[in-house]
């Protein structure tokens, strides 16, 4: 047990920051992949709709369907490709992310599993873009006797970007890509990174974890976060009798639950999809020292008090930045939309989607005027964006700083 007590288990410690913006970095690039595979979609559907002629159009999309078909089978493999080298960059990174973890021998990260998981929602991805692009050339020829090809057009992409193109489960059940991507390869980076640093805690003799504390956290995990947690395999760990008593009275005292009942089972402490919360190990003779309220003060974890307004503050936030998003996303699609028309219409879509950006940006800025704990992160309010945490940037010919960014195939 002396070989336990030399170590310094207080430096072992994780960068929770750089694995969430790392995190971010995959939303963005899982949101540009449905964007992008969208506005593939809306361009086919313009296709020979300058004729102005509903039979002239169809026939035409019959030529554009097989391309369209073959043009979604390359992007998909170029979107696995760009997706899983991504995740697997990020992975590789999470090696980077203490001090000292990296001497600590760990066993390899499954791959497989987010391999498997990427591909199959990809696929799926391909076959329901493909899917709606062939219900939406239908829906187009039925207006044939009641409206002009344009109006009958626009009304089927301005139901392409008002919906999105997803994923749909057994029981109906439609999420975005983006959605469906976060709930489970993203959730699982985060809990690689999360495991990753209890084995390592585990292997220098490490008991006692403390949970970060936010003051916008979500309501059913306000309860457990500041607080301490134990391994519950701790006295396998050698301690010596007295030291062993100090422990178990201090587990008592708090009446506290394991680290593994509270991460294995409900509330599913830092499993969870979207759960912030981190686990953070805490040398012994700190734990025995503080309390839990002084241990997250010391760790600099604890940020700000829980309170309604908080968390309603940050919630109206994340809905500017969507909203922002989304206004971002229709005005691509109607100047993409302009070229293949020049439909003076459009112009008018196209002003009316930038005074509308501006008036969101401007909310934001009067939230985060009044709300000095909120943070302004530009990234978030663009779906096209240079993810540069992993050198991979999606939107082919996107310029950044003058610069053109693009994945080669």
């Amino acid at each position: 047990m002396d070989e336990i007590k030399k170590i310094e288990i207080k430096e072992i410690k994780i960068e929770q920051n750089k694995i969430d913006d790392l995190s971010s970095s995959l939303d963005r690039i899982f949101e540009n992949v449905e964007n992008d595979m969208i506005v593939r979609k809306n361009i086919a559907l313009s296709k020979g709709s300058m004729t102005n002629d509903f039979d002239k159009w169809k026939k035409e999309q019959k030529v554009v369907k097989n391309q369209f078909k073959k043009e979604i089978a390359n992007n998909i493999n170029v979107i696995k490709a760009i997706i899983i080298s991504s995740i697997l960059i990020l992975m590789l990174q999470l090696k980077d992310l203490g001090e000292d973890i990296s001497k600590v021998k760990i066993k390899q990260i499954d791959k497989t599993k987010i391999i498997k998981q990427t591909n199959k929602a990809v696929k799926l991805l391909g076959q329901n873009v493909f899917n709606d692009y062939q219900k939406s050339v239908a829906k187009v020829y039925r207006f044939k006797n009641t409206d002009s090809l344009y109006n009958a057009i626009y009304k089927q992409t301005k139901e392409g970007i008002d919906k999105g193109v997803g994923i749909v489960y057994r029981n109906g059940r439609k999420v975005s890509f983006k959605s469906y991507m976060e709930m489970n390869v993203r959730t699982t980076v985060k809990q690689e990174a999360n495991q990753y640093l209890f084995e390592a805690s585990k292997s220098n003799g490490v008991v006692f974890y403390i949970c970060d504390y936010y003051g916008d956290c979500a309501k059913d995990h306000v309860d457990y976060q500041g607080r301490y947690y134990y391994d519950e395999d701790w006295q396998s760990f050698g301690y010596d009798e007295e030291t062993s008593n100090n422990i178990q009275n201090f587990i008592d005292s708090y009446g506290m639950q394991s680290y593994q009942s509270v991460v294995n089972d409900s509330p599913y402490l830092t499993t969870r999809p979207n759960c912030r919360h981190s686990l953070r190990p805490v040398a012994l003779e700190d734990a025995l020292k503080y309390t839990d309220k002084k241990m997250t003060e010391k760790y600099g974890i604890r940020k700000g008090t829980y309170n309604d307004d908080n968390y309603k503050a940050l919630q109206e936030q994340r809905k500017n930045e969507r909203m922002i998003r989304y206004y971002k996303t229709r005005l691509e699609e109607h100047q993409q939309m302009n070229k293949q028309m020049h439909n003076p219409d459009l112009k008018v879509k196209i002003k009316k989607d930038k005074d509308l950006i501006k008036k969101w940006e401007n909310n934001l800025e009067d939230l985060l005027s009044a709300n000095s704990f909120l943070k302004r992160d530009k990234r978030r309010e663009n779906n096209k964006i240079l993810v540069n945490d992993l050198g991979a940037g999606y939107h082919m010919g996107l310029k950044v700083d003058g610069k053109n960014m693009y994945v080669k195939k």
